[in-house]
């Protein structure tokens, strides 16, 4: 028997991307040259294919994967981590539309767009060199999205909350986690299924 269960997760910290490169619309530049800060950060956001800004489900998945291992699973010598590899699905795949505040209200949200991030500029270390990099950070942010359990005799929708927890309290998505992209669960609810 198959579960699924409805997630909302509403951002504690901000969410800094980092698109590799082929996933975003990231400009040509030849080596030691350097793009504006806008441009830049703009060629590191997730796009799915209708260009909406997302996080891709992998990344939640891998997100709730390792805050698996700190679960052991009951009457084996192994955790969770294994499991949740094989035995969850995120939805919608493979990218979760990424969402932001809509107004003042709370428990507003709408799609994110080009207007709603900042450019943030921090040095990091590529190839043993220094430089200033920017990237797209989203202050307030959240998701809305679907797991689905495919046995969940062995991964118990309690323990799968409390792990949901977890991976949002100390892992995180996006880049410089977790000093980034830290989350809280707002809504994990069992769906019926069909």
């Amino acid at each position: 028997m198959v579960e699924r269960y409805h997630v909302i997760v509403k951002g504690t910290r901000p969410l800094l991307m980092h698109a590799p490169t082929g996933l975003g619309d990231k400009p040509q530049r030849r080596r030691g040259e350097h793009l504006e800060p806008e441009v830049e950060a703009r060629s590191y956001l997730y796009r799915d294919d209708e260009g909406r800004i997302v996080i891709p489900a992998v990344n939640i998945k891998a997100c709730i994967r390792d805050a698996g291992a700190n679960y052991r699973v009951s009457g084996r010598r192994c955790t969770f981590k294994a499991m949740i590899k094989a035995a969850l699905d995120i939805e919608p795949f493979p990218y979760v539309p990424l969402l932001v505040p809509d107004g003042e209200k709370p428990g507003n949200w709408r799609l994110a767009t080009d207007n709603d991030y900042v450019v943030d500029i921090r040095p990091v270390v590529v190839q043993g060199s220094r430089i200033l990099r920017a990237r797209p950070r989203f202050d307030k942010w959240a998701l809305e999205f679907s797991i689905i359990n495919k046995d969940p005799t062995v991964v118990h929708a309690e323990t799968l909350k409390k792990i949901l927890v977890d991976a949002g309290k100390w892992y995180g998505l996006g880049d410089f986690r977790p000093e980034f992209g830290l989350f809280e669960v707002v809504k994990f609810v069992k769906q019926e299924t069909t």
